[in-house]
């Protein structure tokens, strides 16, 4: 009986193979990538250990492929995740995500470890010439020395150095350090100007805007032209439309009070002076 049942289920399944050919070859293109994987060196790579560790409980071959893909030998985390329960339980590419993550957060780990290692040689042969004196006072927050603004960045930039480069010397380090410490400074300098010149700027604007707001009142403008004439000062771009919308009017209402502020202001006694 079962055998006939698994001929009806072939059977069927041939003649909807028949039928429908555009659709069986687009399953085999979406097939191939994993079919073309599944054949891989990488994959046998991995589930043949993989396939001792869930089977017979033997991690001793899938620790190898963790050390191999991630260089660096599998700590007690990364140990529970190749347990035969979990690598049961999850899909290969969880498997895979969770060691590339770990392997990730280990090899910072050892780096920043081994930057602090050589920490001392790094600092000993930082020279303090007059130019990275200038920039460490730059980089400076309130009450901090120059050396405490070297030390707090030599460990960051060393790193940094070495995440964009690779395994440096400490003499290359020195120079990547002093060279970086210069360039953060001159823009440390760079926006303390410009917020100096947008202070300026803005110091010279609210100046302007109650002297402006004086010469109206004393022109003797209506409440109504006043109030265009207030909307104006503080934005010299603003459409007739925007004026109107605010203050409840026409626009050909707004045009009519700017042309009588105009001649306001141009016959005040106090602007028509010498």
């Amino acid at each position: 009986m079962e055998h006939g049942k698994h001929e009806r289920r072939q059977k069927a399944a041939d003649q909807w193979v028949q039928q429908h050919p555009e659709e069986v070859r687009r399953l085999r293109e979406l097939a191939k990538p994993l079919a073309e994987f599944l054949n891989s060196s990488e994959w046998h790579a991995f589930w043949q250990p993989a396939k001792a560790a869930i089977s017979r409980g033997d991690a001793t071959g899938i620790r190898a492929w963790v050390e191999d893909r991630i260089g660096i030998k599998p700590d007690s985390v990364l140990r529970v995740h190749l347990s035969a329960k979990e690598l049961g339980e999850a899909t290969p590419r969880e498997t895979w995500e969770r060691v590339d993550g770990r392997g990730s957060r280990l090899r910072s780990s050892a780096k920043a470890q081994g930057i602090e290692r050589r920490r001392p040689e790094i600092r000993r042969r930082i020279k303090r010439f007059p130019s990275l004196d200038q920039a460490l006072e730059a980089l400076a927050l309130e009450d901090q020395t120059r050396e405490q603004v070297l030390k707090e960045h030599l460990l960051s930039l060393a790193y940094v150095a070495e995440e964009e480069r690779g395994p440096l010397s400490e003499a290359e380090l020195v120079r990547g350090i002093t060279s970086q410490l210069r360039r953060d400074a001159w823009e440390s300098r760079k926006t303390r100007r410009e917020g100096l010149l947008l202070l300026a700027e803005f110091v010279e604007r609210e100046v302007f805007l109650k002297q402006a707001l004086e010469w109206g009142r004393q022109a003797g403008l209506t409440p109504r032209e006043f109030e265009v004439y207030k909307l104006f000062i503080k934005n010299p771009k603003i459409k007739y439309r925007e004026v109107a919308d605010k203050l409840g009017m026409s626009t050909s209402q707004v045009g009519v009070l700017k042309h009588r502020i105009k001649h306001a202001l141009a016959t005040a006694p106090f602007l028509t002076q010498p």
